[in-house]
């Protein structure tokens, strides 16, 4: 039997995936996204003018559930999943709720719940201007790690080692808002790892955990390697830190990306975490050497 679903933004491959197991789909995305090929993939397609008008996103899919109710909502990009969220609660659809939603995206927030939960103890402060940053310099010390409260794959993410590289780091960020606020955070020295894992009823697997190497001013991937050799009493702290950190945040569903920091004495501490696939093709790695296809 066809089931309606709303999908939420992009990730197209996964939408593909969904209309192969004879789902009929409407996307609802920003104008903007829209491209010429997807005619072949959705019913319908709803492009939204102002992205951030969270009153039209709801109002044009309830429209759409009178004409044709919605069996389900997926949205399988972090940038909004939140209008998801505020949908499924108007149309009674199962997805993660909004408040979960604002915590795993906002890194300020995020930081908080793992810290008063005894999850990390990682320092960090929420910055608005130079002087923040400085005050928060002078308590912990550099290096210091400084990005954007709620972006993604690494956008305007810098590491300070000198204070004559914070207005360099703040322009960064506040090229596009002026006012946005930054997270500043002190610096973890260590290997990273990333930790994919799939979620069903609150039950964890991990499917990879993948090393990460990184460039040194801006962290951005350059490489990965899939099935990480570590010590297996190394492994099992990881899984078990990405577990709690998980229950922690409400992360119940599907899949999930987290970034971890292994220090030389083996103490590890989240980086920050996703609920959605890894990018940098993550997944193909995934697939190529374990057959596992995540999509």
């Amino acid at each position: 039997m066809t089931k309606h679903v709303l999908v939420i933004g992009g990730m197209r491959p996964v939408h593909k995936q969904l209309k192969k197991h004879n789902a009929k789909l409407t996307l609802m995305t920003d104008r903007k996204k829209i491209k010429n090929s997807d005619a072949g993939i959705y019913e319908r397609i709803i492009g939204i003018e102002n992205v951030e008008d969270t009153n039209e996103w709801i109002e044009l899919a309830k429209a759409i559930n009178k004409i044709e109710p919605f069996y389900a909502i997926g949205a399988y990009h972090e940038k909004l999943q939140d209008k998801a969220a505020l949908i499924a609660e108007e149309l009674g659809l199962n997805f993660y709720s909004y408040e979960v939603i604002q915590t795993v995206r906002n890194k300020v927030l995020m930081r908080e719940k793992l810290n008063s939960n005894g999850i990390d103890n990682v320092k960090f402060s929420c910055a608005i201007n130079r002087r923040d940053i400085e005050r928060f310099i002078d308590g912990v010390g550099l290096p210091v790690v400084l990005k954007p409260v709620d972006e993604w794959g690494s956008i305007g993410v810098s590491i300070i080692k000198e204070k004559n590289e914070i207005d360099k780091a703040l322009a960064l960020i506040k090229a596009e808002n002026p006012n946005k606020e930054v997270l500043v955070e002190e610096y973890l020295n260590g290997d990273e790892y990333s930790v994919e894992v799939f979620s069903q009823n609150g039950k964890h697997i991990v499917t990879v955990i993948t090393k990460k190497f990184k460039n040194q001013t801006y962290p951005v991937e350059k490489g990965h390697v899939v099935f990480a050799s570590i010590p297996s009493s190394i492994r099992s702290k990881i899984e078990k830190k990405v577990y709690d950190c998980l229950a922690c945040l409400g992360i119940t569903h599907g899949p999930s990306h987290t970034e971890v920091i292994v220090d030389p004495s083996g103490n590890i501490n989240i980086v920050e975490t996703h609920t959605r696939l890894g990018g940098d093709f993550i997944p193909e790695l995934i697939e190529k050497s374990t057959g596992i296809d995540l999509m």
